[in-house]
């Protein structure tokens, strides 16, 4: 049943990668939840049947909220512009 599956948390689903990682954890029978900067773009999530959590993995009460009852987290967000002047 819905409440007997397990609450995955994906980091990085706005992003090509973490959208496919959490679409694939649904289709495995997890239950999803995103977090999301209120700057990211949400057009990988639309189609997810997932919690959407804004936040950010820099604040720690963000982070609290969005593992809340959470039993895996996939991490998935990453910074790739090595090559950014000033990240």
């Amino acid at each position: 049943t819905e409440q007997n599956r397990d609450l995955v948390l994906v980091t990085g689903a706005s992003g090509f990668v973490g959208s496919s990682v959490a679409r694939i954890a649904q289709q495995k029978g997890f239950k999803v939840r995103v977090l999301v900067r209120a700057t990211s773009p949400r057009q990988n999530v639309e189609a997810l049947d997932a919690e959407i959590v804004v936040g950010d993995m820099r604040d720690e009460a963000s982070m609290r909220i969005a593992l809340r009852g959470v039993r895996y987290l996939l991490h998935v967000a990453a910074d790739y512009r090595l090559w950014a002047p000033d990240p």
